[in-house]
This record gives structure tokens, sequence and C-alpha cells, in this order.
């Protein structure tokens, strides 16, 4: 959920996020994502335009590069998989 917010914050910004967070939250029959919704909602609203683009910037940033180290530990757990048959082909 958190990914599909920041979608929403960089996209409609902080405003536009906070009035469909409040339109769909009574909707929610989860209580536990409900509480979830109304807390983020209670979090952006105490946030300045400023802080909000600041909060976008360096989370797209941090999940930019845990996607990019999460392919470079599957390509390398890939390439050793390789190796491995290859070295039990020739042996």
């Amino acid at each position: 959920m958190k990914s599909i917010l920041f979608v929403s914050l960089e996209k409609k910004g902080r405003e536009g996020t906070l009035a469909s967070l409040r339109v769909i939250e009574p909707g929610i029959a989860d209580d536990t994502t409900r509480k979830i919704v109304g807390d983020t909602i209670q979090k952006l609203f105490g946030l300045s335009e400023e802080n909000c683009r600041e909060l976008i910037t360096s989370t797209k940033n941090r999940k930019l590069a845990e996607r990019d180290c999460s392919i470079r530990e599957r390509l390398a757990k890939s390439r050793g998989i390789v190796k491995k048959r290859q070295l039990k082909g020739k042996a």
C-alpha cells in the first residue's frame, strides 16, 4: 500500500492524495486497513507540501536502490547456480 501511496503523492500532490484517501476511507471494511489509511491521512495532513516532496523523493530513491540491489543479488545467485551446474557437468 505504501508504494501505491507514493505513486499517488507523486502524481496528485499532497492535497489530491489526501482527498482520495478521505473518499476511500469510509468504504474500507477491514478495521486494520481503515486505521492505516486514517493514520496516513493524519500524517500527511501534518506535513507541508515541501516535506511531502522530500519524502517522495527519498522514498523513491530508496525503493529504486533496493530494487537494483535485489536484481543484482538474483543475478549473482542465478550465475552461481549456472556455474555449479557447469562444474557438475565437467566432473
